[in-house]
């Protein structure tokens, strides 16, 4: 969001009254004054109508199309204010939970875009903390002037990739028999979308905000816990999961995850959840599977 002021009231006072502004500069001439008045005979004639904006389409300039010399890009409508405030709010609640890609399925919008959003957003609070004045009211014109809704009214993919397309795969099965898309990967030697999509949940992380001059009030940091010289990432910090007799420990059950692979999470007392030190994770899997080689 921006952060400079303008005049808007003392130019729309001249937009309603172009005479007595001309009248100021009779006599003189050139381009700035001939761009002057051009602007002034577009808000009398083809910009009027934006002074009463439409509800139920973009009050584009190009009427259909924002671009009349590119009628092809017709862009998504953007993401409302209010639903960016929300991902955020969401985000610093618990940043380990609320990574983008939970908040692209939530929301609907790819990865890249909330990470995006919450980058800028992160952005925006600490201007306002350092006193800059926000353009809202700018903010809110421009949602009115593009019909933009509450709800993403145009949901997009978590990621878009291209594939790798060769030469047209043909093969011939026999009537009535079934073909499913695990049948298509293999005979593609590809992988199934679930279980692309499984690999790309386990691999999720916390998102951490990379901007120069961001508070760790805005931009949650991931902190990293000492035990007897091993670190260990600090997920959360809730007192009311916490329990004064027990530290409870979590690990992944999961069918075929190798030893790396595999997380092991620690609760502690004080409701601090963090990821195990390597010899935590170490000591926990071979209590579960004692054969199970596995090094720090």
């Amino acid at each position: 969001m921006r952060g400079f002021s303008t005049t808007r009231p003392g130019f729309e006072q001249e937009a309603e009254n172009p005479a007595g502004t001309e009248a100021k500069a009779e006599g003189s001439s050139g381009p700035k004054v001939l761009k002057r008045k051009r602007v002034y005979a577009w808000l009398k004639g083809e910009g009027e109508k934006y002074l009463k904006p439409r509800t139920d389409r973009p009050n584009w300039v190009g009427g259909d199309v924002p671009f009349p010399l590119n009628p092809t890009f017709r862009p998504r409508p953007p993401v409302s204010n209010k639903i960016k405030e929300e991902m955020y709010e969401l985000y610093i609640s618990n940043p380990a939970q609320w990574t983008p890609r939970q908040l692209g399925i939530r929301f609907r919008v790819s990865i890249k875009r909330a990470e995006a959003i919450l980058k800028l957003k992160a952005i925006e609070k600490q201007m306002g903390e350092d006193g800059l004045v926000l353009q809202t009211e700018s903010t809110k014109g421009m949602e009115r002037m593009l019909c933009v809704q509450d709800g993403n009214a145009s949901p997009e993919p978590l990621v878009d990739e291209v594939p790798k397309v060769g030469a047209p795969h043909i093969k011939a099965v026999e009537e009535g028999t079934q073909f499913t898309a695990k049948d298509a990967a293999k005979e593609l030697g590809r992988s199934t979308y679930e279980s692309e999509v499984d690999k790309a949940a386990k691999n999720d992380r916390p998102y951490v905000i990379d901007y120069p001059g961001l508070s760790p009030k805005f931009a949650p940091r991931l902190e990293r816990q000492t035990d007897g010289g091993e670190s260990s990432v600090v997920l959360s910090r809730d007192p009311a999961l916490g329990n004064r007799r027990w530290t409870f420990v979590f690990t992944d059950l999961r069918k075929g995850l190798s030893p790396v692979e595999r997380s092991v999470l620690v609760r502690q007392q004080d409701g601090t959840l963090r990821t195990a030190t390597p010899t935590e994770k170490q000591k926990r899997l071979r209590e579960i599977w004692s054969n199970l080689e596995y090094r720090v």
